[in-house]
């Protein structure tokens, strides 16, 4: 959203304690190792398992996408009989390599920290010096992580790595520092990979625009809102564990992984590490509330020239990529083709992997907000923006190895020369005012484009709350959540006003549309569009899947209906149990078996109230 509201920046205080796993248990979603004296909290995070409803069946069609072995823990090591031969050993420069555990569940992530006595001008240019882990996998492939700055002085650096297993076995790895052309590696190390209850990265999935999938084929379907910054009431502290209650799954935050402010009143290619660290704290609490983050890097209110909600320092004569603060760009327009800009942009790219990447809370890269108003407010070319597009989400690609999802958003064009792009691996606009034709939007994109669909940001008005009652605001919340469930989207459309929604105590619609999305990705999948027809007043919508059919449906008038019904054709013989479902208190109804008779089966809805709606699930035979 192009907010007219000025920015909230505070970002995350310090956190209350925060509960730590056992490392003895193969399931448990964080490992911690005790401190060293280097002062490394060997903290380790993964993704948390069968979250948002994704259960224990695997995506139809699918095959492993993170080559996940099979074999024991053992994969990898020699024979019986034979002897491993000894690593070489690694540069004297460096220090104290320090792994947080030797043997880990898949899917939970080592910390490596690392002392190095390579001199350096800046360590956070990786055209001066960069560090990598690189790792030798089970199969034999080369997995290589970028690591980060962490504290110290040039000659006496602390550097960390995060590391996220993909495969069961063992793996072998070492740490390099490249500097003025030459690559030092340190000692080689090994790390044993277990199974675990944990499910891994989210991708897109290859037969269905309906559902995200893991890496361990579970199916996903996000449900959740924008938080995009803390507000002087609403910290992260208190509002992720509020969205976990109400079943949120999935939030879209300006204050993610990579945020602008990391470099805010700093010279280009330096990174604020009390901001670092706060951006860590928020992942977190993402991680501890099984909330997965949509990170937006560049919100387009910052290359603008005017201020943002009265706020000087939210403009273009702020932003470090500006002449006015030294950077190398005059105007907005340069930052998308300037190689310069672009050289200290991917730095920041890298940065951002090094220390969110590991991550599987972080699903998705979005690498603009909104930058339609830079096209219409300062006639930057499309064609520009769309390039650069292009070269930063294949260096994304390249430099992060876990094949996170990349997008960028749109306020209220359409240009096809960006959604065209390959590396812009879903489309997504933000859609403000009635939600009626929501899900007819929705498909038209994923057709037009042939890929997935998001609304990132939706509301009955992209003012201000106060346009509008309450009441009215809740209503289409409810009806582009369920709207938003039934069509080709693999996360329901986002709210934009999460505070409003919160003052006025209507997060039940989240947690009553996700038990109804929880059904949707149960099984192997795919979920489909299911045929359906209803009596003339009726506004419906269902899908299938092998486990069941799903069905919405909403009286369009505004006096009560009744004698209307659905009809479902094109059925497996066989009889439904069918349950109603009710979308406002979330309460089920009692199973009636329906039989299918010709491949069509009819439900008799009902006396509906004016503008009421309501929810089937008809369990396959």
């Amino acid at each position: 959203m192009f907010a007219i509201r000025t920015l909230g920046v505070c970002l995350v205080p310090a956190l209350l304690g925060l509960g730590c796993a056992s490392q003895g248990d193969p399931s448990s979603t964080r490992v911690t190792s005790s401190p060293s004296q280097s002062g490394s909290v060997g903290a380790v995070l993964s993704g948390s398992a069968n979250i948002g409803g994704a259960t224990a069946g695997t995506e139809a069609g699918t095959t492993t996408t993170n080559g996940c072995l099979t074999s024991p823990s053992t994969a990898g090591a020699p024979s019986a009989g034979e002897k491993e031969p000894e690593p070489e050993p690694g540069d004297p420069s460096f220090r104290e390599l320090m792994p947080s555990a030797t043997s880990l569940g898949i899917y939970a992530t080592l910390v490596v920290t690392f002392h190095s006595s390579i001199a350096y001008q800046n360590p956070f240019d990786q055209d001066d010096i960069k560090a990598d882990l690189v790792a030798a996998a089970p199969d034999g492939a080369s997995v290589v992580m970028p690591a980060f700055f962490k504290s110290g002085n040039s000659g006496d650096a602390t550097w960390e790595a995060h590391f996220t297993p993909r495969q069961l076995g063992r793996y072998k790895f070492r740490v390099h520092v490249t500097h003025a052309g030459s690559t030092l590696q340190s000692d080689q190390l090994a790390l044993d990979v277990t199974a675990s209850a944990l499910d891994g990265f989210l991708h897109l999935s290859p037969t269905s625009a309906y559902n995200l999938v893991f890496d361990s084929g579970k199916r996903f379907r996000g449900v959740g809102e924008n938080y995009g910054w803390e507000t002087d009431k609403y910290k992260f502290r208190d509002m992720l564990p509020r969205l976990k209650q109400s079943k949120v799954n999935f939030i879209r935050t300006w204050e993610g992984p990579g945020r602008y402010l990391l470099q805010q009143g700093q010279v280009l290619s330096h990174f604020d590490e009390a901001v670092a660290t706060k951006l860590d704290q928020v992942m977190l609490l993402a991680h501890d509330n099984g909330i997965y983050v949509m990170s937006t890097l560049e919100p387009a209110i910052y290359y603008l020239t005017t201020p943002n909600g009265g706020d000087v320092n939210v403009q273009w004569s702020a932003n470090p990529f500006s002449s006015a603060q030294g950077g190398p760009c005059a105007k907005t327009a340069d930052f998308f083709t300037s190689a310069t800009a672009k050289r200290h942009y991917k730095n920041k790219l890298r940065y951002a992997v090094a220390r969110w990447g590991a991550d599987s809370q972080l699903a998705v890269w979005e690498l603009w907000n909104e930058y339609d108003h830079l096209v219409e407010q300062l006639a930057v070319p499309t064609a520009a923006i769309a390039a650069w597009h292009q070269e930063m989400a294949r260096y994304l690609r390249q430099t992060d190895p876990y094949g996170r999802i990349i997008t960028t958003s749109l306020s209220h064009n359409d240009y096809a020369d960006l959604w065209s792009l390959p590396e812009m691996q879903f489309s997504q606009r933000h859609l403000y005012g009635s939600t009626e034709n929501l899900a007819t939007t929705l498909g038209g994109y994923e057709t037009k484009y042939q890929k997935p669909f998001v609304s990132g940001e939706f509301s009955l008005d992209w003012k201000w709350p106060q346009m509008h009652p309450a009441s009215e605001y809740g209503r289409e919340l409810h009806l582009g959540l369920w709207r938003g469930m039934f069509a080709a989207t693999p996360i329901l459309p986002l709210t934009w006003w999460w505070d409003f929604h919160a003052d006025n105590n209507q997060y039940f619609h989240f947690e009553h549309a996700s038990t109804m999305v929880a059904k949707t990705v149960e099984g192997p999948g795919p979920l489909e569009r299911q045929a359906v027809t209803a009596t003339t007043g009726v506004e419906v919508l269902a899908l299938q899947s092998p486990v069941g059919r799903f069905v919405w449906l909403h009286n369009k008038g505004t006096g009560s209906l009744s004698g209307a019904s659905v009809t479902l054709t094109d059925l497996p013989a066989g009889a439904f149990a069918v349950r109603s479902f009710n979308t406002w208190t979330g309460a089920w109804g009692d199973a009636v078996s329906l039989a299918a008779t010709g491949g069509s089966l009819r439900l008799d809805l009902p006396t509906l109230a004016g503008d009421a709606d309501l929810g089937y699930w008809l369990a396959a035979p």
